[in-house]
């Protein structure tokens, strides 16, 4: 795991050296946010080493961007009351307190569904999963997974924060939820990691799009329609969603796989079975 995040974080890095300006950058690191960290700072530093010798102005500007971060991260770093409001509104989830008191809390608490949430939840979850027995680790995984739901229908604060608190939900569940382990579960959080990033507002769009098609695409190989037909139709469903607003790529061939995916829904999707779900998906297919 730590040589993977070190090949992401040069990764990162190369990619905003590329980048054609500071508006991208800025992008680049939204999309990347879960490498924005300590390590990524050792790492840039580390490359502009190398560069001193060759291009001084690479590594002049990596110097400054490492600076810069430095300066992100301590404003976007967890507070106790990040961490303190985080364990409660987990806690009264895992009690199975009322709905209203669960948004209640929530209420109360906008000004901290924001990126330090999303950040104490990860070092919060990395720290504690090491603790924990596999019982106690799936336990908590449907805690954070029906926290993300609350968020996820949660109309007040910002939305663009709200969704990527989500987002740092599936990805933290998907350290639990393993897809050996856990193929049912891995596959659900796959899906509605793929409906994060297909709403997601911060970030850019074509990236947000790739990676929900990703996820999609990901959550199929468990759901299939043989074993899963019910959730398959769904996920594919959403697949043609993803392929019919899909920026990268030749736009005829997004469309021909949005309307393949919508036909491959109509199998289990049927007008007698499931009949609201069928009519949305022709819509779908008839706006294809």
């Amino acid at each position: 795991m730590e040589e993977q995040r070190k090949k992401a974080y040069t990764a990162l890095t190369k990619k905003l050296l590329a980048a054609s300006s500071q508006q991208e950058q800025i992008q680049i690191l939204q999309q990347h946010h879960d490498l924005v960290d300590d390590g990524l700072i050792k790492m840039i530093r580390l490359i502009a080493a190398d560069f001193d010798e060759q291009e001084s102005n690479s590594a002049k500007w990596l110097r400054n961007l490492a600076q810069y971060l430095t300066l992100y991260i301590e404003s976007t770093q967890p507070t106790k009351a990040d961490f303190k409001f985080l364990l409660e509104i987990l806690k009264i989830i895992d009690d199975e307190e009322e709905k209203e008191q669960i948004y209640e809390l929530l209420r109360q608490n906008q000004d901290k569904l924001n990126s330090r949430l999303a950040n104490a939840l990860r070092i919060w979850a990395d720290n504690t999963l090491a603790t924990l027995e596999t019982e106690q680790k799936s336990a908590l995984g449907y805690v954070i997974g029906n926290f993300s739901i609350y968020l996820q229908e949660f109309p007040l604060g910002n939305r663009a924060d709200n969704i990527d608190i989500v987002i740092t939900c599936a990805r933290t569940i998907l350290n639990i939820f393993t897809q050996t382990d856990f193929p049912q579960d891995w596959a659900g959080t796959q899906n509605n990691l793929g409906i994060a990033y297909s709403t997601r507002i911060k970030g850019e769009r074509a990236e947000n799009i790739e990676n929900a098609i990703f996820a999609y695409q990901q959550a199929l190989i468990v759901r299939t329609q043989k074993d899963f037909p019910y959730e398959w139709a769904a996920t594919q469903n959403n697949l043609g969603l993803a392929y019919s607003t899909r920026i990268k790529g030749e736009r005829a061939k997004n469309i021909e796989n949005a309307i393949f995916a919508y036909q491959q829904a109509l199998i289990v999707r049927t007008q007698k079975d499931f009949p609201y779900e069928w009519a949305a998906t022709q819509n779908n297919l008839g706006l294809a």
